[in-house]
């Protein structure tokens, strides 16, 4: 379906248009030279404010004749000879006056606010010189005429306010907590009607620019470079920002704001975006950045938007930076998204260490020692022993001489051997001389359980950005010493005739030079290393667009093996590694055997306890002992991906150069 304008909008005549963009190269040009001159420190700002100031077209009471169009157009011609004359004031006025006869032309509204910021300008920068020269009355006075012409113009009250805070007194400074100066960057927006259109369009690209802009209320003005090529549209219930992003992609254009309601259309070139484009002072605040990070987010923005005109300050945690409005916004975007609003994870980490060591013991332990002594040598030893006091006995009348058995029998019983094997219970075997006894030990019933359960708790929270590794460490850090420090003096290395002419001898003696003697060998200084003992657990979290966290799980449990190499000791280490996809507040349950240990003791009678039905004449000792170590592990997330809806799809056509 093809449709075209059937009352296509045309208000200027061809050459009006060649007039009003000769006259508006020229001022552009002659402003661009002095904002040059006038240095770097006014650039910035002038330049985004050009054009900024320009008052939406009132209603005129009447329609200008043809002889105010004359006058008009004279004092065009003659405000462009003052602004090559550097004579801002006169052009001021001549371009005002021009715009009151004439408020059509375009060029004249242009060319006005051109020469307002140049006056400007003219007057900052002798406002400039009289304040270097103290005289601080004097510049005030030009401040304030520049915020009489320009009352928008921030620059402007930032150097007012500057001015006013110097010449204040000392008791009424006032401090402020942000250092950073909070400007209007003065950028001029078109603001379109609301309403969704839709165009099926085919005709010349001026023509279909025209009308796009004025179904949304806008009127536009093109510049001499603009092409008129035969252009296809075909979109459907769209915005007026889709719609002009679309036609500037197949016209090769770039729309220029004068105000609310009027744009200047230019072909979209380097050399034209550089000429016409409104530029922008923005200040990006980033606090708790490091030195290299915020060198790595300047990088970032000049490399990948090509922004030159950038610098930093990191004891500002502040980017500045000079930028057309479009790549300002997207720069800002990308920030917020990297550093403002970055995700970010909250990992809720819980590790249980159960231990549960078993003990039964079972049975019955029977003697497994004999001693076997010859009786009348144990009775003569304890006689021998006792002469004293079995003479008393003997004298006493309680035993008869030569009856030692009685007297052994007397001096265990009253407990005066107590020392001798006879005061233990023995059988006896045998007859006179080989008459032998033998002790037994005592028999025990054993019949015990002990069991015990330790448990230790250890809750941690981590909190990580998306796709940044955590760390978290269950256990200590264990020093190993990898070199250990030695000192002393060796002999020389040096030749001998080498050594003899300078005096040393030898190392060990040095000969006759004693100056060296408290020279020591190189002494190697001790190293440390330190090895995480227990349970190291590393996690990557990975927020999906879905919500779910996707979960790199890496965990290493490393402990002391019990023996050493070059006194170095061998650590035993098990590793698991493994991903997982959970939901926000789901939990991840990781479970490890630390130890299983099992000993069974068996005690008994050699042969006889390992006999069929004679296991109850030995005693059985089980042990157990069991650490697990539990993991469990839940995300929730702090701050989400921003799930942002994209934009329709549609077809450009390729575009006619």
């Amino acid at each position: 379906m093809q449709h075209k304008s059937s009352n296509p909008v045309h208000v200027h005549t061809r050459h009006m248009q060649h007039l009003c963009a000769s006259a508006l190269r020229e001022a552009i040009t002659a402003v661009l030279i002095v904002l040059f001159c006038i240095g770097p420190e006014t650039l910035p700002l002038l330049a985004q404010d050009a054009l900024s100031t320009a008052p939406p077209k009132a209603a005129r009471p009447h329609t200008p004749t043809a002889r105010q169009k004359r006058r008009a157009h004279k004092d065009a011609e003659r405000a462009q000879r003052a602004m090559r004359k550097n004579d801002a004031q006169l052009a001021f006025q001549l371009y005002s006056e021009a715009h009151h006869l004439d408020p059509d032309a375009l060029n004249y509204l242009a060319g006005k606010e051109i020469a307002r910021q140049r006056y400007v300008a003219t007057l900052l920068q002798r406002s400039s010189k009289l304040q270097d020269t103290q005289n601080t009355s004097a510049a005030l006075n030009l401040l304030q005429q520049a915020q009489d012409i320009d009352p928008g113009n921030p620059f402007v009250r930032e150097h007012l306010q500057i001015l006013s805070q110097a010449m204040s007194p000392p008791h009424m400074a006032t401090a402020h907590a942000d250092a950073r100066p909070v400007l209007d960057n003065g950028s001029l927006q078109l603001l379109p009607s609301p309403e969704l259109h839709s165009f099926h369009f085919r005709d010349f690209s001026k023509s279909l620019i025209r009308y796009v802009y004025k179904s949304y209320g806008l009127d536009v003005q093109f510049e001499d470079s603009v092409k008129d090529t035969s252009v296809r549209l075909d979109i459907d219930h769209a915005s007026f920002a889709e719609t002009a992003t679309a036609v500037q992609l197949i016209t090769n254009t770039f729309a220029v704001p004068l105000d609310e309601k009027h744009a200047l259309i230019v072909r979209d070139t380097k050399e034209f975006r550089k000429q016409y484009e409104h530029l922008l002072l923005e200040n990006i605040y980033l606090p708790g950045l490091s030195p290299m990070e915020m060198i790595d987010a300047s990088n970032m923005i000049k490399n990948v938007f090509g922004i030159k005109q950038i610098s930093f300050r990191q004891e500002n945690d502040t980017i500045t930076l000079r930028a057309p409005a479009a790549a300002v916004q997207a720069i800002n975007r990308t920030v917020d998204g990297l550093y403002g609003s970055a995700p970010e994870v909250l990992l809720d980490v819980r590790v249980y260490q159960v231990n549960d060591n078993r003990s039964l013991n079972i049975g019955m332990q029977l003697p497994q020692q004999f001693t076997i002594f010859n009786v009348p040598s144990e009775i003569q030893n304890l006689i021998s022993q006792n002469q004293s006091l079995i003479s008393q006995l003997i004298t006493s009348g309680l035993v008869s001489p030569g009856d030692y058995v009685a007297i052994a029998a007397l001096l265990v019983y009253y407990g005066l051997a107590s020392g001798s094997i006879l005061s233990q219970p023995f059988a006896l075997f045998g007859n006179g001389l080989t008459l032998t006894g033998v002790t037994f030990g005592s028999a025990t019933l054993n019949a015990s359980l002990n069991t015990s359960t330790a448990k230790q708790l250890d809750h941690v929270q981590l909190r990580a950005n998306n796709a940044e590794k955590a760390s978290f460490l269950f256990g200590s850090r264990y020093p190993i010493i990898t070199a250990s420090y030695s000192s002393g003096t060796t002999g020389s290395n040096l030749p001998p005739a080498l050594a003899g002419a300078l005096g040393l001898g030898g190392f060990a003696g040095l000969g006759a030079n004693s100056a060296l003697s408290g020279i020591d060998a190189l002494a190697q200084a001790p190293q440390v290393q330190y090895e995480n003992l227990g349970l190291t657990l590393k996690a990557l979290p990975q927020i999906q667009r879905n919500g779910h966290v996707f979960l790199q799980l890496d965990t290493k449990i490393e402990a002391l093996g019990g023996s050493s190499l070059n006194g170095i000791p061998i650590l035993n280490s098990r590793a698991f590694a493994t991903n997982v996809d959970l939901l926000d507040g789901e939990s991840a349950l990781l479970v490890s055997s630390m130890t299983r240990q099992e000993e069974n003791v068996l005690t008994g009678i050699p042969g006889i306890s390992e006999l069929p039905g004679m296991s109850w004449t030995a005693t059985n000792n089980p042990q157990t002992t069991v650490g697990d170590l539990v993991v469990v592990l839940t995300p929730h997330i702090v701050r989400s991906i921003p799930n942002e809806v994209s934009n329709t799809m549609m077809s450009v056509p390729p575009v006619q150069r």
